[in-house]
């Protein structure tokens, strides 16, 4: 048994800091900077966490006694003392931890109701300094012109999703201007490439298809959204060839969530393999025919294996998820990491107010179990068997400690990234519509 204790490793680091560089390691770190230790703090910790998976009881002390020193430095070039860390430990294990997980999220909610519209850069209020034309459902309505409602009632009835009341109204009041702005951008793009290919005399170049992106909380409604939109754009005069794919069979299978301690974080960025999800695009964007897309099952809440969804060189290509127009660190080196929203022609996000959000996720979860749920081969079978109250208590754990959380660091910070914002009412359906301008 050692005395060593955390304050004799933060005691020896602070020495060594203020050593010569060639003299020292822990100096010649500080020297490099924060952003070079802070790197290096994470590489330690993704070995500590290999050496944990690999159940390498040796190497986790090794990793853990490198991840712990690495900290030390951190801290000190950010000047912090070890013993504000410490007080902030005492004070979360002076209270439970259900009081302790709940403090981050109803601090955020109070941050949230705290910010009015004016204090928030690029709001949505419209005016002089907004980045976007702002319109009421029936202002924006107007711009249909001559656009031919060309759905039925029994076939907007069949696109929407479950608790979605969206109609042939609304199809007419947003979805009908919706159709007529994007081929608009859809005939401007294929002017500019015209233009292009004879300023670079390239006669062989073919059109590569116009992706439209569509993002937004669960339960609001993307789906339904990105439905409508494809079966609106194939019936245009020029019949394109519109495709619509998801980002659900680009989540790793649970089998891979589960063993990385990620299934309580499904939907979060890291829940996604990027890698693949970039590789689809790039090839979408380069042209090439009959690119695979994973599929995913609702019903056992997993991707399909070897099931395919081929898309072959569509007009439109429709790409629907949560995530979508999320953005990455950049690189120091400035080499090219590409996002997926660089592959956007144009990008949507659907938008309603958190309250709302809420109560149509727990909504939906309570009817689910009552039809979907039912089926003994679903993921979520067993919240079928349990009391109404039981069930309604695990949505709203559902809701708290995993959609909520992705919507405040994931979903929202993304929606100025946007194009065109369709911000719902209590009803479900679009009360304003935000257009970037030009």
């Amino acid at each position: 048994m050692t005395d060593f204790t955390l304050s004799d490793l933060e005691k020896i680091v602070a020495t060594r800091a203020r050593a010569a560089p060639e003299e020292s390691w822990t100096a010649k770190l500080v020297a490099a900077g924060q952003t070079k230790a802070a790197k290096k703090l994470g590489e330690e910790a993704v070995e500590t966490v290999i050496a944990a998976v690999g159940e390498d009881r040796k190497n986790l002390v090794d990793e853990s006694a490198d991840l712990l020193y690495h900290l030390m430095v951190v801290l000190n070039i950010a000047a912090v003392p070890l013993q504000d860390v410490m007080s902030e430990l005492a004070r979360r294990t002076s209270q439970s931890g259900l009081q302790e997980k709940s403090g981050p999220a109803e601090s955020m909610s109070i941050a949230a109701k705290d910010i009015e519209p004016a204090d928030i850069p690029g709001n949505l209020q419209g005016g002089e300094y907004s980045p976007y034309h702002v319109f009421s459902a029936e202002e924006w309505s107007r711009f249909r012109a001559d656009t031919p409602l060309t759905l039925t009632a029994d076939e907007v009835q069949r696109l929407r999703s479950l608790n979605d009341p969206v109609d042939l109204d609304e199809v007419r009041r947003i979805y009908l201007s919706l159709s007529r702005l994007l081929s608009a951008h859809v005939e401007a793009s294929q002017i500019l490439f015209r233009q292009r290919t004879r300023f670079l005399s390239m006669s062989n170049e073919t059109k590569t298809p116009f992706v439209i992106g569509v993002a937004g909380s669960v339960a609001v409604g993307k789906s339904t959204t990105a439905r409508i939109l494809a079966e609106l754009l194939a019936r245009w005069p020029s019949s394109p060839k519109v495709d619509l794919v998801t980002t659900d069979g680009f989540l790793y299978p649970n089998a891979v969530l589960q063993r990385e301690n990620l299934m309580d974080r499904k939907g979060f960025p890291a829940s996604y393999d990027i890698g693949a999800l970039l590789r689809f695009l790039s090839a979408i964007k380069a042209g090439r025919p009959n690119v695979k897309a994973p599929t995913y099952s609702h019903l056992t809440y997993d991707v399909i294996p070897d099931q395919f969804q081929v898309i072959d060189r569509p007009d439109i290509l429709i790409f629907e998820g949560i995530n979508v127009l999320q953005s990455r660190d950049l690189p120091a080196d400035g080499k090219i990491v590409p996002m997926v929203s660089d592959f956007f022609d144009f990008s949507i996000y659907i938008d309603a107010e958190e309250s709302l959000i809420h109560s149509w996720y727990v909504n939906r979860f309570m009817r689910l179990r009552e039809t979907a749920f039912q089926n003994p081969q679903s993921f979520f079978h067993r919240y079928a068997t349990i009391s109404e109250d039981a069930a309604r208590a695990i949505a709203e754990g559902l809701w708290h400690n995993i959609n909520l959380k992705n919507l405040h660091q994931n979903i929202l910070p993304t929606r100025p990234r946007a194009d065109l914002i369709l911000q719902k009412g209590p009803n479900h359906l679009t009360q304003t519509v935000a257009l970037r301008k030009l």
